[in-house]
């Protein structure tokens, strides 16, 4: 029931604003300030490595192509990350890796689980798979729009 009260509201949230920017014209072309901070970071080695989804295409995995707005990693200081984006209203959604020995990717063990820190946006928990960009995905529809990413280690 839960998730499908999501859906319903992200359904009804992504048609409002079709509808905005259908029937105003600035508003298609509107940028908001997008402020991703991490939280949770187990040390300060190596450096936060993230992707920026528009859809769901190659979610949360592609290293380059499909929905990929932005790929970026950033400096890890005093244990805590952030960055920011400039990005047009819509939905978006991140996958982030702590690469502390950096190679820009999520090393795992020999029976496939991460030996990395790794986060989603809207932090939805994870157990045995990688969530779906549904459950992972936040609206953009203000001038400036705040995520925070709580990171996650095995």
């Amino acid at each position: 029931m839960r998730k499908k009260s999501f859906l319903l509201f992200s359904s009804a949230a992504l048609c409002l604003t079709l509808t905005l920017t259908t029937e105003n014209p600035s508003l298609a072309n509107a940028k908001s300030s997008l402020e991703v901070n991490f939280t949770g970071i187990k040390n300060s080695k190596g450096q936060m490595c993230m992707s920026l989804f528009r859809g769901a295409s190659g979610f949360p995995n592609a290293a380059s192509g499909s929905s990929i707005v932005s790929r970026r990693c950033i400096p890890i200081s005093q244990g805590s990350a952030q960055t920011a984006f400039s990005v047009p209203y819509g939905n978006y959604a991140i996958a982030a890796v702590h690469d502390i020995n950096g190679d820009q990717k999520m090393n795992r063990n020999f029976i496939g689980i991460p030996k990395e820190g790794f986060g989603f946006s809207n932090n939805p928990r994870v157990r045995t798979k990688s969530p779906s960009f549904v459950e992972s995905q936040f609206l953009v529809s203000n001038s400036k729009t705040k995520v925070r990413i709580q990171m996650q280690y095995f």
